[in-house]
């Protein structure tokens, strides 16, 4: 019979295999068809607004690729 530490050992290697597949193997050709940034001319930003986004500290600190899943 297993005993569980090889069975907790054996399932924490799974995990991580199939993390790891996705994070590398998947999720760089899903990506790129699915972020779309606009190309070009945007429109003109208030005065007010460029005031304003020059005072904060802006960041994305989401990952894309998660909300499609």
């Amino acid at each position: 019979m297993v005993s569980a530490k090889k069975l907790y050992v054996a399932l924490t290697l799974v995990v991580l295999v199939l993390f790891a597949g996705w994070k590398w193997l998947l999720l760089p050709g899903v990506e790129p068809k699915m972020d779309k940034r606009l190309r070009g001319v945007y429109p003109p930003l208030a005065e007010k607004a460029a005031i304003l986004h020059k005072t904060l500290l802006i960041g994305d600190l989401r990952a894309d690729s998660f909300l499609w899943a």
